[in-house]
């Protein structure tokens, strides 16, 4: 199959997995607050007053 594209070279796939290690190991190196809920600032931002996530249906469809 020719895409038109060349093939890659060892050291662009070598560069290209150093890119992505840094990304995960940055990841790992974030602090993650314990009083973050991603649910309640979705529902914070809402312009309804209905909410997506209601505290009476958390564990049980979410």
């Amino acid at each position: 199959m020719d895409n038109g594209d060349k093939d890659n070279s060892p050291d662009d796939v070598a560069e290209t997995i150093r890119i992505i290690r840094s990304w995960i190991d940055d990841d790992a190196d974030a602090e993650i607050d314990p009083n973050y809920s991603l649910f309640e600032s979705l529902d914070a931002v809402r312009t309804s007053n209905r909410k997506l996530f209601p505290e009476e249906l958390k564990g049980v469809s979410w």
